[in-house]
């Protein structure tokens, strides 16, 4: 099961205990200061791993946390909240903008979904056609569970409308040929079972929030077809 590490800004020291546990991908929020350091440190602790930037949706004024992301020249966007194909067909183009004036190849800068509302759900199957940027489709379990009413207890059964989302991704990931990305887990306990399934359903990757998660994923092992895992993140790494 391939790893989506995601650094804070309070856990940016981090990167320097990670050891041989490589992540497959570094993923980065876009708030908080020193974008750009952060950045740097995490490609001198991880040669070769790309780095994506979190951002907001762009209708909620997330113009700076864009422009912030691609002058630390991030490998990708990782956009919350995304609403379907037109929410990324949007973040597309200004990407598009930042490239030509950035110097960065055009095309080089990809965009993982995130699926993190009852609007989003419903426009998951659009994304199948969302173009070439598109490098991976995830969600978000807890976000969708607030949003929905669902029982929010980790240890609970899942709840059918969230069935129901995991199960769209996954097709939507599909038809795409990108990789399905699995939520950070909803508790802490029993990482691994959660794991597990999500390798036995489809899921490429799965995010981890540290150390000990990173390590679980590892020990799965990479599943096969991976999708476009390598041409979608580490081959993008010596465009930039």
């Amino acid at each position: 099961m391939r790893a989506a590490l995601l650094v804070s800004d309070s856990d940016s020291r981090l990167l320097g205990t990670i050891g041989e546990a490589h992540p497959d991908l570094l993923l980065l929020d876009a708030t908080g200061p020193d974008l750009a350091e952060r950045a740097r440190a995490g490609r001198a602790a991880l040669p070769g791993v790309p780095v994506f930037i979190r951002i907001s949706p762009l209708a909620e004024g997330s113009d700076g946390e864009l422009d912030a992301a691609m002058r630390a020249r991030a490998n990708g966007i990782w956009l919350r909240n995304a609403a379907g194909r037109r929410a990324a067909e949007q973040l597309g183009a200004r990407i598009a903008v930042l490239e030509a004036r950035l110097g960065i190849a055009d095309g080089a800068t990809g965009i993982v979904a995130s699926v993190e509302s009852p609007v989003g759900a419903l426009a998951i199957s659009s994304l199948a056609e969302a173009g070439p940027r598109l490098a991976g489709i995830t969600w978000n379990r807890s976000a969708l569970s607030r949003a929905l009413g669902c029982d929010p207890n980790p240890e609970a059964e899942m709840a059918e409308p969230l069935r129901a989302v995991r199960a769209s991704l996954l097709l939507a990931a599909a038809a795409a040929g990108v990789p399905a990305i699995d939520s950070a887990a909803a508790g802490s306990e029993d990482f691994d079972r959660e794991a597990s399934l999500a390798r036995r359903d489809g899921f490429a990757a799965k995010l981890a929030r540290d150390l000990g998660q990173l390590a679980a994923l590892k020990r799965l092992g990479a599943q096969a077809p991976l999708g476009r895992w390598m041409e979608n993140f580490v081959s993008g790494v010596a465009t930039k």
